[in-house]
């Protein structure tokens, strides 16, 4: 008897889940062919999307600001192409490097170089840094 009881109540239990099957409503789907062209434009967006992000990095990473100093190993502006020192400022390095041989480490260093102008207009130092 605890058998028939126990089948009957499966019985039950799974009649009642078919009913709660039917009562539920039948989700809605998009035609099979919307469905294709879904991600077909998905697949263009995000092809879009990874160019114009690729393109963006380019640009900015190709128009980057470099850390040069404006001024060639001769001391001139680079931007003056004559070769001409005459008229306005001239900067000048006397000591262009400096050797401080062995250190030990974490000791604290330093050393002063000197600039000069040796041209005939004031010198403007903008935005220097130290490497």
């Amino acid at each position: 008897m605890a058998r028939e009881n126990k089948r009957r109540n499966k019985r039950k239990s799974v009649e009642k889940a078919k009913e709660i099957r039917q009562a539920l409503p039948e989700p809605s789907k998009p035609p099979l062919k919307w469905r294709g062209y879904t991600v077909w434009a998905m697949g263009v967006v995000i092809i879009a999307v990874v160019g114009i992000s690729g393109w963006a990095l380019y640009r900015n990473l190709s128009h980057a600001p470099t850390r040069s100093s404006g001024i060639s190993e001769s001391g001139m502006d680079p931007g003056n192409s004559g070769g001409s020192t005459t008229g306005g400022p001239q900067i000048t390095f006397p000591e262009s490097e400096f050797n401080f041989g062995t250190i030990a480490q974490g000791a604290k260093v330093s050393h002063t170089f000197v600039v000069k102008n040796t041209g005939d207009a004031p010198l403007k130092l903008i935005k220097a840094a130290g490497s």
